[in-house]
C-alpha cells in the first residue's frame, strides 16, 4: 500500500516527506551561501568579526548586535530577516519544482518579479543586496529545475489537471 496515494505526482520511492526535507535542505544551502556573503561584506564594511556575523546571519539575525543609540537608517540595514526569508525560500522550493514540471514557468517568473519590484527603492541605493537576491534567487531555480527532474515523475492526467486548475 502508498503511503500517499493521494500524491500520485510523486516517484513511487520518494515519499511527501523526502521532498519536504529536500526543499528545506536546499533551502537551508542557500541561506548558508548568502549568510557566508553577507557576513563577509560586514567583515569588510563595518569590520564586524566574521564568523559571529556569520552565525548571527544564518539565523536571521543582523551581522551585530544594534546598539539603542543607533540612528533609524543604520536600525535598518542592519536588523535581521528573522528567518523569515529562510521561511519563504523553503516555501518557494516546495512549489517550484511542481509549477516548473507542469511546465508552469510564468508563475515562477511572475513571483520572483514580484518580489523584485517590491524592493526597487531599497535595490536603486544598495546594488549588493540586489546581486544577493539575484544570485539566491537564481540558485533556487536551479535546484527547483534539479528537483523538478529528479524527484517528480508526473502523469499526463496530473499535469492536465494541474494546469486546467491554475489557468
Amino acid at each position: 500500500m502508498d503511503a500517499c496515494p493521494d500524491c500520485a505526482f510523486l516517484v513511487p520511492s520518494i515519499t511527501i516527506w523526502s521532498y519536504v526535507l529536500t526543499a528545506v535542505a536546499a533551502s537551508l544551502g542557500i541561506r548558508l551561501l548568502t549568510s557566508l556573503l553577507r557576513a563577509w561584506r560586514a567583515k569588510v564594511e563595518d569590520d564586524a568579526p566574521f564568523w559571529r556575523a556569520l552565525g548571527r546571519l544564518y539565523v536571521g539575525l543582523g551581522p551585530r548586535p544594534l546598539p539603542a543609540s543607533s540612528n533609524p537608517d543604520e536600525r535598518k540595514r542592519l536588523r535581521g530577516d528573522y528567518f523569515g526569508t529562510g521561511i519563504l525560500g523553503a516555501l518557494e522550493l516546495l512549489a517550484y519544482p511542481v509549477l516548473l514540471k507542469a511546465g508552469m514557468y510564468a508563475y515562477v517568473g511572475a513571483w520572483i518579479g514580484l518580489k523584485a519590484l517590491a524592493q526597487y527603492e531599497t535595490w536603486k541605493a544598495d546594488r549588493e543586496a540586489f546581486r544577493l537576491f539575484l544570485i539566491a534567487n537564481a540558485l533556487a531555480v536551479i535546484l527547483s529545475f534539479w528537483i523538478s527532474l529528479s524527484l517528480l515523475d508526473y502523469s499526463d492526467d496530473t499535469l492536465t489537471t494541474a494546469r486546467a486548475v491554475l489557468r
